[in-house]
């Protein structure tokens, strides 16, 4: 059963990648074996990454070997790391801001995916536990300090719930 939302993400759990300042081509590490051209470790800016944030091979990231590039979607961390919590801000400024952006980055990128997979089973499946859920982490994520967000709590509670009996049988029942 449907619930009469749009299949499609909301703006702000899509990755904006012009609003932000190439966070997914820093913190994350790369590893090769997944797409990623060549092993990067954490905290380490892509090679790639140009002055301006955005990625200098863009137009050939398959033919180079980064595929892994052209799939990932931050689910609009990215933006809410650079505009809403470090506006105007740069981790390139000093080590302190880097840091700090880049645990606030780790954070949210976890706490949008939980976000984004939320707001897709409640397309589909009628619960309002399901919405709820949603509501509490989009409240938490907006008016809490990301590092006094308890992510794995939010997460244990979020695959808690979309486990319950009469939401998997819903989802299922969509395959």
């Amino acid at each position: 059963m449907t619930t009469g939302r749009r299949a499609v993400l909301p703006a702000h759990l899509r990755a904006d990648c012009a609003a932000c300042t190439g966070l997914c081509c820093v913190v994350p590490p790369f590893d090769a074996q997944q797409g990623f051209g060549f092993d990067k470790p954490a905290h380490t800016p892509c090679p790639h990454l140009c002055g301006d944030f955005k990625c200098g091979i863009h137009a050939d990231l398959v033919d180079r070997g980064f595929r892994g590039c052209t799939v990932f979607d931050c689910h609009g961390a990215g933006q809410r790391v650079s505009q809403q919590l470090f506006p105007g801000q740069d981790w390139r400024d000093s080590a302190d801001t880097a840091r700090q952006m880049f645990g606030a980055y780790e954070r949210m990128r976890g706490l949008h995916d939980l976000m984004a997979l939320l707001y897709t089973a409640s397309v589909h499946v009628d619960d309002a536990r399901l919405t709820a859920q949603l509501d509490a982490i989009e409240h938490q994520s907006k008016h809490t300090p990301p590092d006094q967000i308890d992510a794995a709590e939010l997460k244990r509670t979020t695959m808690a719930l979309l486990a319950d009996p009469a939401i998997r049988a819903a989802l299922q029942a969509l395959r």
